[in-house]
């Protein structure tokens, strides 16, 4: 499951909460406990969203690598590497490329 989606699911989660709260399924106190234990997972997983972002800014291929990139005769491991970030496959067949730079 990826960061997102736990978002989502805590999100999910979070309002369920607050509905059984409110119809009077659940206490105030009960509520206010899980209230704060998923803002603290919210705040978690959109912090590791923020570090992965800082980590690709990172790892874009810098300008030297430019050249080699433009100049390639075989698309060896060590260029793939440099261009592709990674591959998803659904189970449908469909393919996503996610590459290391934008244009």
């Amino acid at each position: 499951m990826n960061l997102n989606n736990n978002i989502e699911l805590v999100i999910k989660r979070k309002n369920n909460a607050e509905d059984k709260w409110l119809d009077g399924e659940m206490t105030k106190e009960k509520y206010h406990e899980l209230l704060v234990r998923y803002e603290k997972e919210l705040s978690e997983y959109r912090q590791r969203i923020s570090d992965l972002s800082k980590d690709d800014e990172v790892n874009k291929p810098k300008f030297p690598d430019i050249a080699k990139l433009t100049s390639f005769e075989k698309l060896d491991r060590e260029l793939l590497l440099m261009i592709v970030k990674r591959i998803e496959i659904k189970e449908d067949g469909d393919v996503k490329i996610i590459y290391n730079f934008t244009v």
